[in-house]
C-alpha cells in the first residue's frame, strides 16, 4: 500500500514538473523570440535635442514595422543595457494617435536626463500586440529597442 501510493506521489510529482517547465517556457521563450525577430518600432534617430528643467525634449523619429500593435509604454534607462542601470522618468508629449506601419514622427519625447547622459542610457518600447486587458498585454508584452 505504501508503495503504491508512493508511486501515485512520483508521477503526480513529474505531472506537475512538466506543467511548471511548459508554463515557465511559454511565458520567457515567445515574448524573447517575438521581440527579437519580430519587433513592432525600430530605433530612434535623434534629429533634435533640447535641454529643458525636467531634463531633455528630444524631436526626432522611429520605423514602425508592424500595425495592429497597442502602445502600452516606453521605459527608459541610465546605465548599460546589460549591466547596471536606473529607470528615469520619459514621455511622449505629442498628441495621442495611432499610428501606421512607415515613419513615426516625435515631435516632444522628454526624458529626465541630461544632453550628456542620453549617451549613456537605452529604451524599450513595449506593445501588445495579441490583444489587451485594460493596461496589460493579454499573452505577452513585446519589446523593441528604441534607443541605443
Amino acid at each position: 500500500m505504501f508503495e503504491a501510493l508512493w508511486r501515485q506521489l512520483l508521477r503526480e510529482r513529474e505531472i506537475w514538473f512538466r506543467l511548471v517547465v511548459g508554463y515557465l517556457v511559454f511565458v520567457t521563450v515567445p515574448p524573447w523570440v517575438e521581440s527579437q525577430l519580430w519587433p513592432v518600432s525600430g530605433p530612434l534617430h535623434i534629429t533634435q535635442v533640447t535641454q529643458t528643467e525636467e531634463g531633455v525634449r528630444i524631436r526626432g523619429w522611429a520605423e514602425r514595422y508592424r500595425s495592429g500593435c497597442d502602445f502600452l509604454g516606453l521605459v527608459w534607462w541610465l546605465g548599460d543595457r546589460h549591466g547596471q542601470a536606473v529607470r528615469v522618468p520619459a514621455r511622449f508629449d505629442d498628441k495621442p494617435q495611432i499610428r501606421a506601419v512607415g515613419r513615426m514622427e516625435f515631435e516632444a519625447l522628454v526624458v529626465g536626463l541630461t544632453e550628456a547622459q542620453l549617451a549613456e542610457s537605452y529604451a524599450d518600447v513595449r506593445h501588445a500586440c495579441h490583444g489587451r486587458i485594460g493596461e496589460k498585454a493579454f499573452l505577452w508584452a513585446t519589446g523593441s529597442k528604441f534607443w541605443n
